[in-house]
């Protein structure tokens, strides 16, 4: 199915689930030149079933996808075959009327087409009619759709005669045919029920008691008073609000809007000294935490400077000390080279005077020692 026709069919389904109360399984009606027209295409029970969950669009409207062959099997192992009373497709239910099955009776012999028709019809749920003498298909569904379709059937019909009386006089009936390429196709909302649709639209949001009253009228028309199909909840809800005159999610008047309303005076001055306040109370504590990192900052700086001063004032004692001790040691030392030279300089001068107290100088002996060395010999070898 094309992207658009099945968007289309989208949004009519959901419509008719809005308004008219349709919920899934959806209940096809199919009438004999409908079940014809299948058995020309040579479709199977099971293709059937597919081809009208496709149009309906069974598994984008419920919460998860139909496995369509399963559901057929479970259809098939119901009571009274696809479409029977024991089904297990929770989507779709394909059913036919007694009238429509003698129609399609009395044609079988008419050849293979109408016998395939007749055989197809078989595996459908048979809805009572309530007709003791077979009437014609077309009148018979007319009568059981009635004027507002409590039972909430979506007819499937090629009969143009049935489906323009259904247009005309009935309200929320899905109409499905097969056009001339026969491909089957979901007719457009007819005007009657567009026009009814409007009317619950206006009234639901009309927001009066009459609009409240004519709610609950319409709900009554489109549910009727069938125990089968009607919800409880639903029922309670449209009598509370009838009763109390209040429509859930009506348009109530509200409150305008804050902001697009200019505020007073006095308001917008109270909000200026606010902002100012909230600024300088922003200001002082910005200046504060600023004041606060720079001590910390400063505290951090002393802290490294004395770190680094105290290893140098320990190297300093021993370093002094040493150095005060090689002065002394040197001191020491020159003093002692100083009196050993003034000393030896002290008898040097000493010897040179010659000043001696038993006579001349040492010096001059000397001297005249070395001169008369041979008479002081002589003179000792003669006193021997």
């Amino acid at each position: 199915m094309r992207q658009k026709r099945s968007k289309t069919y989208r949004k009519l389904l959901s419509s008719y689930i809005l308004h008219f109360g349709f919920r899934p399984p959806f209940q096809v009606l199919i009438d004999a030149s409908f079940a014809q027209t299948l058995s020309a295409l040579h479709l199977t029970p099971e293709e059937t079933l597919s081809r009208l969950s496709d149009v309906l669009q069974t598994s984008q409207l419920s919460k998860g996808k139909v496995n369509k062959q399963t559901a057929y099997q479970r259809h098939a192992n119901g009571a009274g075959g696809i479409g029977g009373g024991g089904m297990g497709n929770e989507e779709i239910k394909l059913m036919i009327t007694q009238c429509s099955m003698v129609e399609l009776y009395r044609s079988e012999k008419e050849g293979p087409l109408q016998k395939g028709a007749v055989e197809l019809a078989k595996t459908w749920e048979r809805r009572k009619c309530n007709h003791r003498e077979a009437i014609p298909g077309d009148e018979c569904l007319e009568q059981v759709v009635g004027p507002t379709n409590k039972h909430r059937y979506i007819i499937a019909s090629d009969s143009q005669t049935l489906r323009r009386e259904l247009r005309e006089k009935s309200l929320g009936v899905p109409v499905v045919h097969a056009n001339q390429s026969r491909v089957i196709v979901l007719e457009k909302m007819s005007d009657k029920t567009r026009q009814r649709i409007e009317e619950i639209e206006k009234a639901k949001y009309g927001g009066t008691a009459v609009a409240s009253s004519s709610i609950s009228s319409a709900a009554n028309i489109i549910g009727g008073s069938s125990s089968e199909n009607a919800d409880p909840s639903n029922s309670t809800s449209a009598a509370a609000s009838s009763s109390t005159g209040i429509i859930r999610g009506g348009n109530r008047p509200k409150a305008p809007n804050p902001l697009s309303n200019r505020k007073p005076k006095k308001v917008l001055e109270e909000e200026k000294r606010e902002k100012e306040r909230r600024t300088r109370e922003i200001e002082e504590r910005t200046e504060a935490n600023r004041l606060k990192k720079r001590k910390l900052e400063e505290q951090e700086q002393e802290q490294q400077q004395e770190q680094a001063r105290a290893p140098a004032k320990q190297m300093d004692g021993p370093a002094k000390e040493d150095v005060r001790g090689e002065e002394k040691r040197v001191t020491a030392r020159t003093n002692s080279k100083g009196s050993t030279k003034m000393n030896g300089q002290a008898k040097e001068k000493e010897e040179d005077r010659g000043v001696d107290e038993d006579g001349p100088s040492r010096k001059k002996r000397r001297k005249r020692g070395g001169r008369g060395g041979s008479s002081a010999k002589e003179s000792a070898a003669a006193s021997t």
